[in-house]
């Protein structure tokens, strides 16, 4: 079993990059018979706009569950795969906002035909819908990641784009954003970011969309040592985050465009691997910057549980 830790953190965090980071002791969040794996946030209303999605491995069937961040006591169910199929990298993205409730797009990857294949359903106040195929290529589909109504995913080296329609809840003839070579999107709607090559020579790359549509050429975001798994925040002080080894453990790599600058974060002696990061509802007036959820996977644990802890500021919690 693995161990996902979620944390809290705050925007002046940034006089901490390369430094060991001030944690506080977890409070479980989310545990049950099984492993919790596979974390990813989106936003969810403009009140509570949290929700944490995830796959649960119990015995050899897999699930997708949801939750919100203002009832974390309550699991939503948004799809559970026959007994043997696999389901991977489960992500949502908000897709329509209906009086202060909204609509969550969901994606993941699934062998359920043999060759993996992605699926969506959409989650709204407590409903969850029929599922969506998106791809029926002989080819493998896999890590999808959304952003508004958008999803896009790689398949042999590219990388490729649909929309998905709320009115008739069809998904769009796919467009190829990045011809070959590329793996691991990370989607923002106006910026695709992706990671060429392997091992030593890995880099992180990325494409920016006008305001008129048009994708700019791809350029190089980090080439440095091991790179590998980009995600986007959606708050500051992150934009890009991914994972980064030069020796050692793996860190957490940032590259923030408010700051203009590319640094890291430290968990000392622990693999940070698949850093995901977004800013919670709460935001304290004493703070210009939002703070952060930040969750990561750490492989040196074996309760199989997610977690969520805080960093204070003035001796105080933020979860408050």
């Amino acid at each position: 079993m693995r161990l996902i830790v979620i944390f809290w953190l705050i925007g002046s965090l940034f006089f901490l990059y390369g430094q060991q980071l001030p944690w506080t002791t977890p409070q479980l969040l989310c545990d049950s018979t099984g492993e919790n794996l596979e974390p990813s946030f989106a936003r969810y209303n403009l009140i509570n706009y949290n929700a944490l999605v995830w796959k649960r491995v119990d015995g050899n069937t897999d699930a997708i569950y949801l939750k919100t961040f203002d009832a974390p006591n309550t699991e939503h169910l948004i799809y559970r795969a026959a007994p043997g199929v696999e389901l991977r990298r489960p992500r949502a993205t908000l897709i329509a906002l209906d009086n202060w409730n909204s609509t969550l797009l969901i994606a993941w990857e699934t062998n359920r035909h043999g060759n993996w294949d992605l699926y969506s359903a959409l989650y709204h106040n407590g409903l969850v819908s029929d599922t969506f195929r998106i791809t029926s290529h002989p080819s493998d589909d896999r890590t999808p990641s959304l952003a508004d109504s958008e999803v896009v995913w790689e398949r042999d080296g590219a990388i490729l784009i649909s929309r998905f329609s709320l009115a008739d809840s069809t998904w769009s003839s796919e467009t190829v954003l990045v011809p070959d070579s590329a793996s691991s999107p990370a989607f923002i709607g106006y910026e695709l970011a992706y990671q060429k090559g392997s091992g030593s020579s890995s880099r992180i790359f990325r494409r920016q969309r006008s305001s008129n549509g048009d994708w700019q050429p791809s350029e190089l975001v980090f080439g440095t040592g091991e790179n590998l798994a980009p995600e986007y925040s959606r708050g500051l002080p992150f934009t890009l985050i991914w994972q980064h080894r030069n020796s050692g453990n793996w860190r957490a790599y940032f590259r923030s465009e408010f700051l203009m600058t590319t640094d890291s974060l430290v968990l000392p002696g622990v693999d940070m691997l698949s850093p995901w990061a977004l800013d919670p509802p709460q935001i304290p007036t004493r703070d210009y910057m939002t703070p952060m959820f930040l969750s990561f996977l750490s492989p040196s644990q074996q309760d199989g549980g997610i977690y969520v802890n805080d960093l204070p500021y003035n001796e105080a919690s933020l979860r408050r």
